[in-house]
């Protein structure tokens, strides 16, 4: 993933730790996910509702967000985040 997110202006990752638990793998650190990516400014969230809020704590005027998953972002409600970003 090195550089992938090299262009963002304020790259996130949100991982779930439940996945690591399930796995029975050790929880990756924030120093190896910005090793891995080779991205400084990553900010790395292990809390949904913390992802949350940063989300609706952004100014969104003249910006995009990009959502991807392999899986729901723990029931986070997008379509409460797609409206404030519309307002």
């Amino acid at each position: 993933y090195s550089d992938s997110m090299a262009l963002a202006d304020d790259p996130i990752i949100y991982i779930d730790p439940k996945y690591f638990e399930i796995k029975g793998l050790p929880v990756i650190t924030e120093d190896e996910l910005i090793k891995s990516f080779n991205c400084p400014k990553l900010k790395i969230f292990y809390d949904h509702l913390e992802l949350k809020q940063y989300l609706l704590d952004i100014s969104w005027d003249m910006n995009n967000l990009l959502m991807m998953s392999s899986g729901n972002f723990n029931g986070i409600d997008i379509k409460e985040i797609a409206d404030k970003i519309i307002k």
